[in-house]
């Protein structure tokens, strides 16, 4: 664990911290009376900043998970300050730190470490065929950002409870999102990129579009369900019941087809594993309860539209858009299988008249960056998987049998992302990294299970 964080704080520290806070509050009000409120003001922020750049590097893992809780909730919907990236730096400053003090890196998978390696070797060689490689590069510093936050997350989050805290953390971020976003709507707030289907407004939380909102809640579900069955309280496992209700009604709300598949799922799984379970069975009649009277009518219509997707007489513009961009993936994997067009140069390099991605991350990676390119990309994605499946056969102690579960739910928001992933381009954006993240140190964390564990006794003959 990083020494940083871990350090104690002692009498001395305390009395140390006290008096900086009274001398920074003397000086604050010395400078109200005699000095221009605009510059008080200017110089304020400016204090308040590195104030904040320095608890993050002084207390890197609680940082990143305000980083993270920050994404999956929205909360650039209110400021257009870079506040994840300036986090970012802090916590990589102090990992980078402790690095150099003799911490071990700690994500060790090596199939992620020679896919991931792979993956970007290609990306990098598919710019040599890009005819526009600022579109390249921008899609690659994209990947760079993911790719750093799986090996800060796998630093930080060292034990049990740290993997526990972050489940707690993406569930606790999805639903402030729905809350935040359903104050928006009251007060008539609305995102400029947010549309109607009929009469109704889709539902975005307080992220840039509906079909983006969807991948977080639908992300976060699996955890709601994770936060019911660990929560002990009665009071607490009620309002965590009416919670994850609340997340699986936004996720409806959005009308975003692509989540209807990872939704059932989720339902499904949840459904054979917790069997004996009342109060799952609880959660999930609530949610098809709430399924049944208050989604309207539109929802399930677009939902039975997805059958008439090769009935052209009976396709919307935009599943017929879709379905020509995919098409239009296809024939260029085709014509450049191995090479690519150049990451993320579909859309550029698309015959299509409407300017869009291919609308699949799968075909998008496999027409920018070939075939090998798609390969090293689901080994990625595989390792995680890998992990979570590790974690759920694993040997836990009898402190630390609830990881089982933590991995299998865990398991769960990872497969929704890559099954939504399967109608967006959204393949490197956060969200759907963090799972992967968790999959790898979930794996680690039963690899050191099993290396600790007394071996099992052989039955006498």
């Amino acid at each position: 664990m990083s020494a940083v964080c871990e350090r104690p704080i002692t009498r001395r520290r305390a009395a140390l911290l006290l008096s900086s806070f009274t001398v920074a509050a003397a000086a604050a009000y010395f400078a109200w009376l005699h000095l221009p409120h605009g510059l008080i003001i200017l110089g304020t922020m400016g204090a308040a900043a590195a104030a904040a750049g320095l608890a993050a590097f002084a207390f890197p893992r609680y940082a990143l998970y305000f980083g993270i809780f920050w994404v999956y909730a929205g909360l650039a919907f209110y400021t257009s300050l870079p506040i994840p990236a300036a986090i970012t730096l802090a916590v990589a400053l102090a990992v980078a730190l402790e690095l150099m003090r003799g911490d071990r890196i700690q994500i060790r998978d090596p199939l992620f470490l020679w896919s991931i390696s792979v993956f970007a070797l290609l990306a990098i060689q598919s710019m040599l065929f890009a005819h526009y490689h600022a579109y390249s590069l921008w899609n690659f510093f994209s990947f760079a950002k993911s790719a750093l936050l799986v090996f800060l997350i796998g630093q930080l989050v060292r034990r049990e409870k740290d993997l526990e805290t972050l489940a707690f953390v993406v569930f606790a971020g999805a639903l402030a999102s729905v809350v935040l976003g359903a104050v928006n709507n009251t007060l008539g707030i609305y995102n400029e990129a947010q549309s109607t289907i009929g009469s109704w407004q889709r539902f975005g939380g307080t992220h840039i579009n509906a079909n983006r909102a969807a991948h977080f809640f639908v992300a976060g579900l699996p955890l709601g369900v994770y936060a019911v069955k660990r929560a002990k309280p009665m009071l607490l496992k009620l309002t965590l019941v009416a919670a994850t209700v609340v997340l699986a009604l936004a996720v409806v709300l959005t009308f975003s087809r692509q989540t209807i598949f990872p939704l059932v799922i989720i339902l499904l799984a949840v459904l054979f594993k917790e069997a004996r379970s009342k109060w799952i069975y609880a959660l999930v009649l609530g949610v098809v309860g709430v399924a049944l009277f208050f989604i309207p009518g539109m929802y399930w219509h677009r939902i039975t539209t997805i059958g008439a997707v090769f009935d052209a007489a009976g396709q919307e513009w935009s599943l017929a858009v879709r379905l020509e961009a995919f098409k239009a993936a296809w024939r260029m994997f085709l014509e450049h299988p191995f090479t690519g067009v150049g990451l993320n140069n579909f859309i550029v390099r698309s015959p299509l008249i409407v300017r869009i991605g291919a609308h699949n991350a799968y075909l998008e990676i496999l027409a920018g960056v070939g075939i090998f390119g798609l390969i090293a990309f689901v080994a990625v994605m595989g390792s995680a998987v890998r992990g979570y499946a590790r974690a759920m056969r694993a040997r836990w102690s009898a402190e630390s049998k609830w990881m089982s579960d933590l991995s299998f739910y865990f398991l769960l928001s990872c497969l929704a992302l890559l099954i939504s992933i399967f109608f967006e381009q959204t393949h490197f954006d956060r969200e759907v990294w963090v799972p992967v993240a968790a999959g790898l140190i979930a794996g680690r964390m039963a690899g050191d299970a099993a290396l600790s564990a007394p071996p099992e006794r052989k039955p006498e003959t």
